[in-house]
Order: structure tokens, then C-alpha cells, then sequence
């Protein structure tokens, strides 16, 4: 979310954490697939979006809370 005004553009480059860093516990090609890029805030605009494919586990019984960063 872009605040204290829109005007202009900005990038703002962005990418998932890996494990390993701080106490993040998902884990890439497992529990979420990591991404990277850069968000394009064109001239009034105030809000983008970010999606990160979350994948299913088999047995979710076995599943706990796991984190990534952005």
C-alpha cells in the first residue's frame, strides 16, 4: 500500500525470505512458492497486490503454522 500521497511513479522491488532468515519456518518448493520482482505504482495509484502460491500438504493433519517473509 503506497501512503502520504500518489503522485508519481515508484518501484519498489520485493522477494520472499528463504528459510533461515529470523524465524521464518515455511519452506520454498514445499510450503509456499517464492517470488520476486518489482511492483510498478503508476500515478495515482495507492494499492497492488502480491500473490504467493501457497501449496497443499498430503496429510494436513501433519501441518503446523509456518511463516515466510516478504
Amino acid at each position: 500500500m503506497r501512503k502520504n500521497g500518489s503522485d508519481g511513479v515508484v518501484k519498489v522491488d520485493y522477494a520472499t525470505v528463504p528459510l533461515g532468515d529470523t524465524d521464518h519456518t515455511a519452506t520454498d518448493g514445499r510450503d509456499y512458492r517464492s517470488k520476486q520482482g518489482t511492483l510498478v505504482f503508476n500515478h495515482g495509484e495507492t494499492e497492488k497486490t502480491i500473490a504467493i502460491e501457497i501449496m497443499a500438504h498430503e496429510d494436513e493433519d501433519e501441518v503446523r503454522d509456518e511463516s515466510f517473509g516478504l
